[in-house]
C-alpha cells in the first residue's frame, strides 16, 4: 500500500511542515537510541522516518525556489 503523505504535507503550511519535521527528527532519534538498547526494534520504522523527512525537505525546497 502506497503512502499519501507527500499529498498531505502538500496541503499543510510552512509552520506546519517546519514542525513535523521536527517532531521526525526526534522520532527518528529516539528510533536510533532503542535501536541500541533494545533488540527487538521495527527496522523499517528509521526508514520510513527518513522518507518523511526527505519528502517535507522536497516540499520546503520546492516551496523555496518558486519564489
Amino acid at each position: 500500500m502506497k503512502s499519501n503523505n507527500f499529498k498531505v504535507y502538500e496541503k499543510m503550511s510552512g509552520e506546519e511542515l517546519n514542525k513535523e519535521l521536527k517532531n521526525l527528527q526526534e522520532a527518528l532519534l529516539k528510533i536510533r537510541f532503542k535501536k541500541v538498547v533494545e533488540e527487538n526494534v521495527d527496522t523499517s520504522q528509521s526508514r520510513k522516518t527518513r522518507k518523511q523527512i526527505a519528502q517535507i525537505n522536497t516540499i520546503l525546497r520546492n516551496r523555496e525556489t518558486k519564489k
